[in-house]
C-alpha cells in the first residue's frame, strides 16, 4: 500500500515534466543585466531603542568582615 502511494505521488510529480515540448515562442531570450564585481566598504549601521541585558554577571564580596573600600575595576575589561 505504501509504494502504491508511492509510486502516484512520483507520477503526478514527473507528468508535467514528461509532458510535450515547450512552445518555441514561449522559450524566447529574457533579458541580463551584466556588472563587474568590485569591492567596496558597507555601512549597516543601526539606531535601536532598548534596554541591554548582559548574559553574565559576577557577585563581589568580601572574604573577611572588613568593608570593601574599592574594586580596581572598569566597565568593558574582561575578567
Amino acid at each position: 500500500m505504501r509504494l502504491r502511494r508511492l509510486l502516484a505521488l512520483t507520477a503526478l510529480l514527473l507528468a508535467p515534466a514528461l509532458g510535450a515540448a515547450p512552445d518555441p515562442q514561449s522559450a524566447a531570450a529574457l533579458p541580463v543585466i551584466a556588472a563587474v564585481v568590485r569591492r567596496v566598504p558597507v555601512a549597516d549601521p543601526v539606531e535601536a531603542l532598548g534596554t541591554l541585558t548582559a548574559r553574565e554577571s559576577v557577585t563581589v564580596s568580601a572574604n573577611v568582615t572588613e568593608t570593601v573600600s574599592a574594586i580596581h575595576f572598569e566597565d568593558g575589561w574582561p575578567i
